[in-house]
């Protein structure tokens, strides 16, 4: 009983993190193509926005690439 409620505890936590990884990722990449776009051609308005973005890049990377591993050591242990 306690091996099969582990196992859909991992598996819960398995789902969660592979639907955050699939959400976040292309959330990432989109609003990094933003800021690369905006930073080659900065207009007055724009370069708080291109900061605001980077620093969403910066402090989101670690934790969708740590959902990312989280997701494929679920998976291996599944």
């Amino acid at each position: 009983m306690i091996y099969s409620l582990f196992k859909s505890l991992v598996f819960i936590a398995f789902l969660f993190a592979y639907i955050a990884v699939l959400v976040g990722v292309p959330v990432w990449v989109i609003l990094g193509i933003i800021w690369l776009i905006k930073r080659k051609n900065p207009s007055k308005g724009l370069t708080k926005a291109v900061k605001i973005v980077s620093l969403i890049l910066l402090f989101t990377l670690p934790v969708w690439i740590f959902l990312f591993v989280l997701a494929g050591s679920t998976m291996t242990l599944m």
